[in-house]
């Protein structure tokens, strides 16, 4: 799991709360493409954390993803779903 984590974040360019937000339906493994449009935060009132839309329009973007990265990822969905089973709602990197 940390070489999927740190291959996305170096090969994507994305940040840690961007990397915590994304969900399965967010990542299109046939394109090649991700979804970034929102954004994992702390500073939430009344919460311990919430998933907020980002702070200005220019964060939200479709990345391509690079071939490389799309097996680990590919394996990486093969992996969290025998073990918790597919849910297109599920965070990508979290268990929450």
């Amino acid at each position: 799991m940390q070489k999927t984590i740190f291959s996305f974040l170096y090969y994507m360019g994305v940040r840690r709360s961007e990397l915590l937000a994304l969900q399965w339906k967010d990542i299109d493994l046939v394109d090649k493409s991700v979804k970034i449009y929102k954004t994992h935060t702390t500073k939430v009132k009344d919460k311990t954390w919430d998933i907020t839309s980002p702070k200005t329009g220019n964060s939200t973007r479709t990345i391509s993803m690079p071939a490389i990265l799309c097996d680990l990822m590919t394996q990486w969905k093969k992996d969290q779903s025998e073990i918790f089973g597919f849910n297109e709602e599920r965070y990508v990197f979290g268990f929450s």
